[in-house]
């Protein structure tokens, strides 16, 4: 199976590493100054459950050919139009798309572009940053993938996915219902971003304030209600391990997207929260405490726009 990853930050870099190391026919498709650092030095992973330091190979978009399998799609959620756009002028046309995104608002991008029968479902968590350097750097020991079919079709290539990265070592599930696998993922991470961007701190710091457990718990309450509106109902089993998670004052818990945001970068605010409250209002469900969250990131957006 060849696989192609696009994108060599975090969790591109960290994953498509994993695969590379245990032997995997696996190319990453790059920009070019990425390329010059990955055949300089090659894929560097700083990992708690080991280092990764080896060549892989690396194109850039003009030496792009249908040869893949699987095309890995690892980027963040403002750069997907672009490449959308590059992978559609390729005509991949035997390849299926694996998708880890943060949020949901990626999966009907593909499926209009490529097809849904061509769109498998995907998660990673994993907290994981690339370096000016170019060194991928893993913050703890936890690093997970789901991977499910959304469609027949699809099926054998996810089942092929995941064994490729369990036998990478990597902690890896397939996943019946995916869907409903990356709706409870978004409920927890659109919760922790809103609330850790918005009050700009740590979950445990959070909980510490006044009303901080109350804005959380508010937070947990919104998400988990458009999520059900939406056809998804959270088990409370897994709702009570969000809360504990959530609630615990000890915790340095934050979320990438704050630390996207401290270093004055783009953020991912419009993805995942933004499409959370469209989502609301157009079921009818009441998101206010996302609404503030997401007034709060608008307003650091148009600053930075502005150079403030």
């Amino acid at each position: 199976m060849k696989i192609l990853i696009v994108g060599a930050g975090g969790i591109g870099g960290y994953f498509g590493g994993r695969l590379a190391e245990f032997g995997c026919d696996v190319t990453f498709l790059v920009r070019s100054e990425r390329k010059k650092s990955l055949d300089a030095t090659g894929i560097t992973v700083t990992s708690p459950l080991g280092d990764i330091k080896r060549r892989v190979p690396s194109i850039l978009l003009s030496d792009l050919n249908d040869d893949f399998d699987v095309v890995f799609i690892a980027c963040k959620s403002y750069h997907l139009p672009q490449v959308v756009s590059d992978l559609k002028s390729r005509n991949l046309k035997k390849a299926y798309y694996l998708p880890l995104l943060n949020g949901l608002g990626h999966i009907a991008v593909l499926d209009n572009v490529f097809g849904a029968d061509k769109v498998l479902g995907g998660l990673c968590r994993i907290a994981a940053t690339l370096t000016p350097d170019g060194e991928i750097v893993h913050l703890g020991k936890f690093a997970e993938i789901r991977i499910g079919s959304r469609s027949e079709s699809g099926s054998v290539v996810a089942g092929q996915m995941v064994g490729l990265f369990q036998g990478a070592g990597v902690s890896a599930v397939y996943a019946d219902n995916i869907m409903y696998e990356m709706w409870s993922k978004f409920v927890d991470l659109s919760t922790l971003a809103a609330a850790t961007c918005t009050m700009r701190a740590p979950i445990g710091i959070i909980n510490r304030t006044a009303a901080g457990s109350t804005f959380v718990s508010a937070l947990i309450d919104e998400a988990a209600s458009v999520s059900a509106a939406s056809g998804y109902q959270i088990q409370d089993q897994k709702l009570d391990n969000t809360r504990r998670l959530l609630s615990d004052e000890t915790s340095t818990l934050t979320s990438s997207m704050l630390r996207d945001l401290e270093s004055g970068g783009l953020i991912e605010a419009e993805h995942i929260i933004g499409d959370l409250c469209d989502r609301g209002r157009a079921l009818g469900v009441s998101t206010p405490f996302f609404d503030i969250a997401r007034s709060h990131l608008q307003a650091y957006e148009m600053r930075s726009l502005a150079g403030e």
